[in-house]
């Protein structure tokens, strides 16, 4: 019988054996074969984690990027291309998107600062950020395999910290998504919605705070993705919170390319109306996705127009965002209709039953701290926290680390969100 490994960067598998020899191996190794080292390291990990043609394709399309990267807009048609495949033929792309992204900004900004091939490869192979970023524009992107010891545990503990946020958040918010879905009510509904919602902020931020933690190990500095977005007072700000790395992508080849806001209100429209629709069609090509990218473009559109670039408040920059992310949370929009009628009470849909009422308030300890923690209720502590002695630093990273393995022992560890854009 064939056995496939599965490796992704919260299964035991990697902390276990991937991590523990992709470390050793980056050590022993002189520092000028360090970059083929981890390129090497890289390749497995893309095998393991993919397998089989989602591995083959990812490769290929390293290796032609970097052999056309001289041609500015040729460079990106091999990931494009790829990635429309698995698109139409639904084949699963996770992964491939982000490689996409990379091979773009790679190739539209090589003009101005071009890699070695070596260091070029890493920008576009790098295990910690090859399935789900953060996409770090080339200015940001820096690699030094000399990086020192300090860094390296300062890397494992933002790991840790990532770690405990998937597992400990993230799984369990998703659980009980898993346990108020389909809503009988229209507190039901809030529930869920609320549930996915800050679930949905776990378990992204805590990918990216173990992305960044693990780049640091190997001398690589990925950037800043998350800063508390749902503290954000208007759409607009909650998108420069969120997703940072895509957001600066899709400002820096597409909004300003086309004028921006910088050439009236015609041009301001359309370049917004491409923004949303480079990003709904990299999330996907069903409707759901098409309908969410509309919204947040009525949203954005509303704001720098009408409102003269104005926020709504903090709810109800909140209420908005939430309700965009309903097409996220239903698959079809049949139900995301129907899931609307539930959230306000449309067709005699019911206000709450018993079985809502336990639901809620046995969450409402679990929400209050997410929602806490997530609009920056920590962040001083968390400043705190890196001024610390090394060793009150290192003791808290392993308590968080143990707390999450235990959550994820306990089986209750769901996938990634965003590993199947």
């Amino acid at each position: 019988m064939k056995v496939r490994i599965v490796v992704t960067l919260v299964s035991p598998s990697f902390f276990l054996l991937f991590l523990p020899f992709a470390a050793l191996l980056y050590t022993a190794v002189p520092v000028r074969r360090r970059a083929a080292a981890f390129l090497f390291v890289s390749v497995l990990f893309s095998f393991l984690a993919f397998g089989g043609a989602s591995a083959l394709i990812l490769l290929l399309v390293t290796a032609l990027t970097l052999a056309l990267s001289h041609t500015r807009y040729l460079a990106v048609l091999p990931a494009f291309c790829a990635l429309v495949m698995c698109r139409l033929c639904s084949f699963s792309c996770g992964g491939l998107s982000f490689l996409f992204l990379r091979a773009a900004a790679y190739a539209f900004y090589g003009e101005r600062k071009r890699l070695s091939p070596t260091d070029g490869a890493i920008y576009l192979m790098a295990f910690p950020s090859l399935w789900m970023g953060p996409v770090a524009l080339l200015p940001a992107f820096s690699f030094s395999p000399a990086c020192d010891t300090r860094r390296r545990f300062d890397g494992l503990v933002l790991y840790a910290v990532g770690f405990f946020k998937k597992c400990a958040f993230a799984d369990v918010l998703y659980a009980a998504v898993a346990r108020t879905s389909p809503p009988a009510s229209a507190l039901g509904a809030w529930t869920t919605l609320s549930a996915f919602c800050l679930g949905l902020y776990f378990d992204f931020s805590g990918y990216t705070d173990m992305a960044r933690g693990l780049a640091e190990m190997f001398g690589i500095n990925l950037p800043q993705n998350f800063d508390h977005p749902y503290a954000a007072r208007s759409v607009s700000d909650f998108f420069r919170r969120w997703h940072i790395s895509f957001g600066k992508l899709l400002y820096t080849y597409v909004y300003l390319p086309l004028g921006g806001s910088r050439c009236g209100r015609t041009r301001t429209l359309l370049s917004l109306f491409a923004v949303w629709l480079c990003s709904s069609l990299w999330h996907g090509t069903s409707v759901c996705y098409l309908l969410w990218g509309a919204w947040f473009f009525l949203l954005s559109a509303a704001e720098k127009l009408v409102f003269g670039g104005r926020g709504i408040g903090n709810v109800g920059t909140l209420l908005c965002v939430w309700l965009g992310f309903v097409f996220f949370l239903c698959p079809t929009p049949q139900s995301a209709a129907s899931f609307f009628s539930y959230l306000f009470c449309l067709g005699a849909r019911p206000l709450f039953l018993p079985s809502d009422l336990y639901h809620f308030f046995r969450l409402l300890p679990l929400f209050l701290l997410s929602f806490f923690i997530s609009r920056g209720g920590l962040s001083e502590l968390t400043v705190r926290l890196w001024k610390t002695p090394l060793l009150v630093r290192y003791g808290v990273a392993v308590c968080l680390f143990c707390v999450g393995l235990c959550d994820l022992l306990a089986g209750g560890h769901k996938p990634f969100l965003y590993a199947a854009f």
